[in-house]
């Protein structure tokens, strides 16, 4: 996949020069020679779901990338005072997280799993609930970025106070939630079962809708009205987690149907062709748009 990502990144970047939003990151060919590496490994393998589920993802998510980008267009046209960017993300996140689960639910998949070794999860809990956490709190919620954020965005009254008041509190928020998802999966000793799983979920979404609320203002009064709506996906998602059995009708599947998801993949292009006609006709040029902050 490393490979993969390099040789695609330097024929398609470095010497046919297709540069997709200067000057943003050109990574998205790295990923696509890694995702190109990957569904040949898959397929060369035997390895039917996974290649199946890497495909209908695929699909999916880059339908979610188009709509949330004609609707993030359409936004910033109609001046909809919302943060059109959370809308497009969402967008990803929506159509991406279906098309995963339709392709998990309706695959078919061995029964036998492999014992986790104990030294797999400690590293894996380093990794996602200390070393992720802290990056985003160095980036985003220490002292510098949040009092600048509340100068010149958010607009509190007193940004250094609230500021310093803000990261002091998102310190002792990560902390508190890696030491109770630390003290719930210290007691795992054969495998994680689903309340185990979901007590995860909660604190870790938890915490992001937290540093949400406080890295847009909440110490000094202000919040955005994109966050609420975390607060609602967050009770969805819990109501929609208590469903037994697969949400979707299909009998699973253990190769992939090319010729079905090919009809799918042309019908996704026709459709993005013509968003992509409606957008560019409803504006004349949005300046700066490539700059997400």
């Amino acid at each position: 996949m490393g490979m993969g990502g390099l040789i695609v990144y330097g024929l398609l970047i470095q010497q046919l020069e297709w540069l997709m939003t200067p000057p943003r990151s050109e990574a998205w060919a790295i990923c696509l020679g890694a995702a190109l590496a990957f569904l040949w490994y898959t397929a060369r393998k035997g390895f039917p779901a996974t290649t199946r589920i890497s495909l209908i993802t695929g699909i999916g998510t880059g339908f979610g990338f188009a709509f949330g980008n004609f609707l993030q267009i359409v936004g910033m046209v109609a001046e909809i005072p919302f943060n059109m960017w959370n809308v497009m993300e969402y967008s990803i996140g929506f159509f991406g997280g279906i098309a995963l689960a339709y392709g998990i639910f309706t695959s078919v998949w061995p029964q036998t799993v492999s014992p986790v070794k104990a030294w797999e999860n400690r590293v894996a809990f380093v990794l996602v609930f200390l070393v992720i956490p802290f990056v985003v709190f160095q980036q985003s919620l220490s002292f510098d970025p949040v009092i600048e954020r509340f100068r010149t965005g958010a607009a509190v009254v007193q940004p250094e106070l609230t500021g310093k008041i803000s990261s002091i509190s998102s310190l002792i928020i990560l902390v508190i939630s890696a030491a109770l998802i630390g003290y719930r999966l210290k007691k795992v000793h054969t495998g994680f079962n689903v309340g185990d799983i979901r007590f995860v979920f909660i604190v870790y979404f938890s915490v992001y809708i937290l540093f949400g609320y406080i890295i847009n203002g909440v110490m000094g009064g202000k919040a955005a009205l994109n966050i609420h709506l975390y607060v609602v996906n967050l009770i969805v998602i819990l109501m929609l987690t208590r469903i037994q059995g697969s949400p979707f009708s299909s009998h699973p599947l253990l190769q992939v149907d090319s010729r079905k998801l090919f009809k799918v993949l042309v019908a996704v292009i026709l459709f993005i062709t013509v968003m992509s006609f409606i957008a560019v006709n409803l504006h004349e040029g949005l300046p700066g748009t490539q700059n997400r902050f």
